[in-house]
């Protein structure tokens, strides 16, 4: 079974604050505080995926669980139910209805592990990292929303672009990631229930 990289990805994607000026350094402040702030995050998603080989998109629907400090799971619920929980450098997919289960040693994949670092910014890692890693940008057509593009040639393979837009609490609402050869996959968070750093 191909292990699929989107959500490692995915959750690359709330970010501390680089040093950018204007608009996206107040926007990248305003999300570096708000991320901060979390303890626990939980929040129902439909990630919707524009793939050449299909002629519709495909839809699926589910949770995000992010404890700081420990795991992050994604519960894919439709059309098919998966788990994906990564804790530090492990990772496991969890398919019930098929009882099958795999575990992944995400450090030991040199193809991985910068996903796996660059993922790991938004839940606290530095800003020095988001410097080195993306190119930062404000999309002049949308409010509040940023578009990263990878610096580091081996993500690029994978990812062409993020386009990230950010409600008036800071925290992430929609993201859209575009692939070299044309695929796509969009997540609208919706529902979101914080747990605020005691």
């Amino acid at each position: 079974m191909k292990l699929s990289l989107t959500p490692w990805i995915l959750l690359s994607l709330l970010l501390p604050r680089p040093a950018l000026a204007g608009e996206a350094d107040e926007l990248l402040q305003q999300v570096y505080a708000a991320s901060s702030a979390v303890q626990r995050l939980e929040a129902a998603f439909v990630q919707t995926k524009e793939l050449k080989a299909f002629a519709q998109p495909v839809t699926s629907r589910g949770t995000l669980i992010y404890e700081k400090g420990g795991a992050v799971t994604w519960r894919y619920e439709s059309p098919d139910r998966m788990e994906f929980v990564m804790e530090g450098t492990r990772a496991r997919m969890h398919y019930p209805d098929l009882g099958e289960e795999q575990e992944f040693d995400l450090a030991a994949d040199e193809r991985v592990r910068p996903l796996v670092e660059s993922m790991t910014v938004w839940l606290g890692g530095s800003p020095a990292q988001v410097l080195e890693s993306y190119e930062v940008s404000v999309d002049p057509e949308r409010k509040r929303t940023l578009i990263l593009s990878p610096r580091d040639e081996l993500i690029r393979g994978f990812i062409r672009r993020m386009v990230l837009t950010y409600g008036d609490d800071s925290l992430v609402t929609e993201v859209r990631i575009e692939e070299p050869d044309g695929d796509a996959a969009t997540y609208q968070f919706t529902n979101s229930q914080v747990t605020p750093v005691p």
